[in-house]
């Protein structure tokens, strides 16, 4: 060995005489890979709850008209609010079972729907029905008000004229229907 060639010095300790063995791959912990299920059950659940409020926002519900109704008015009350005004070829009557039957709880005028149909008011009042239902949808709630008209004299062919108020509640509170007496 001459003084131009430099030895090579390793430390005792860090001499390995057993031959390396060779990784198998790294596999992670049992419990890493149940917290990643769960996170994965977590995330479908909340991914489920997220499109239905997305839906409700490109297409939230509105409220059932009967077929052949006309829009007379329209009346915006601010985000996701308004009163329509309809008219249809209907006996008020049918009106008022027609929402029924979308199970709207109705209040009706006393006297007003008889065995003989309609019969008007003999005193002014504000409306002779008032229907309301008051669904949830998504994380939502919705709610319609129809109020249908008055007339002091039988129309001649029978028609009806109603307000529709749609709400959309978007605090999530869904209360229970409270259809005010006409």
């Amino acid at each position: 060995m001459t003084w131009d060639e430099p030895t090579p010095r390793q430390h005792p300790d860090l001499e390995n005489t057993e031959p390396e063995a060779e990784l198998s791959g790294c596999q992670p912990p049992l419990w890493l890979i149940g917290v990643m299920l769960i996170v994965l059950i977590g995330a479908c659940f909340l991914s489920v709850e997220l499109l239905g409020i997305v839906r409700a926002f490109i297409s939230p519900p509105s409220a059932p008209v009967p077929a052949g109704t006309i829009q007379m008015d329209h009346q915006s009350l601010g985000e996701r609010s308004s009163i329509e005004t309809y008219q249809i070829n209907m006996p008020p009557c049918e009106v008022v079972d027609f929402y029924q039957a979308q199970g709207g709880i109705c209040v009706i005028h006393a006297g007003s729907c008889g065995d003989d149909g309609y019969q008007p008011p003999i005193y002014e009042i504000d409306f002779f029905a008032t229907c309301e239902q008051v669904t949830a949808f998504s994380i939502f709630g919705h709610r319609w008000q129809a109020r249908l008209l008055p007339f002091y004299q039988n129309p001649n062919p029978p028609y009806t004229r109603f307000e529709l108020q749609n709400d959309l509640l978007w605090g999530g509170f869904v209360p229970t229907p409270s259809a005010n007496q006409p």
